[in-house]
């Protein structure tokens, strides 16, 4: 199950190379829906996805650079933020895990990106941007830029031509579709509630508790000197 939600609603994927011949990293944040995700798949799930698709990503660099004859070469990244809404950045359950995967990437992956660009970014995205600010290391936030004229900016970082055609670029699939599903995958509808996890406890109740936060649970004990 976890493997179908990843594969049919976590946007993502590689479309094309920029002007430089390195690979670059489409991720389709806006449009995943969060709590449908958390109530698919586990927060290890979660993070274990986001970093085997850098991983992936920087697979492609090293074969970049060996094609250019450099010792390294860097990823691009576009974050699609198009339908992003206040879960994004409200829903705990789903921001405690992608802070998580933000401290995994910002210490063992400093230096995978050259860039983060970020489009089609609606007025909310600049607030959650400075709600994430203080957690961002100063090289990560150099690295990123939230253009309004996005297209004129995306377009001289990578070829028209090459860019799937959903995006504002021309490219396509050999079937004429403009969201290139053979190299990213684009899901803008919810996740079904079919996929969601059936942990068959339906007399349980699940309950997180935050880094720093606490609950007060009341027990009803049936044989003294019992422990929890």
């Amino acid at each position: 199950m976890h493997f179908q939600v990843c594969r049919n609603y976590y946007g993502y994927g590689y479309p094309c190379c920029d002007k430089e011949g390195d690979p670059i990293l489409l991720s389709a944040f806006g449009p995943l829906d969060v709590e449908g995700l958390v109530k698919s798949i586990s927060s290890y799930d979660y993070i274990r996805t986001s970093l085997k698709h850098l991983e992936e990503g920087m697979i492609l660099a090293k074969q970049s650079a060996e094609k250019k004859g450099e010792p390294y070469s860097q990823l691009t990244m576009v974050v699609d933020l198009n339908n992003l809404n206040t879960s994004h950045y409200t829903y705990k359950p789903f921001t405690y895990s992608y802070l998580t995967l933000l401290a995994i990437f910002q210490e063992n992956y400093p230096l995978a990106f050259k860039k983060i660009l970020v489009i089609q970014a609606p007025s909310v995205a600049q607030y959650a941007y400075t709600l994430l600010q203080p957690v961002l290391s100063e090289h990560l936030q150099n690295m990123i830029e939230i253009p309004g004229g996005w297209e004129e900016r995306l377009f001289e970082l990578v070829d028209k031509k090459d860019w799937p055609a959903f995006w504002g670029g021309e490219g396509k699939d050999p079937n004429g579709d403009e969201k290139c599903p053979s190299k990213v995958v684009y899901n803008e509808g919810p996740i079904p509630e079919s996929y969601y996890a059936d942990d068959k406890m339906e007399d349980k109740e699940a309950l997180t508790v935050y880094a720093g936060d606490k609950r007060l649970l009341d027990f009803e004990v049936h044989t003294p000197n019992t422990q929890l």
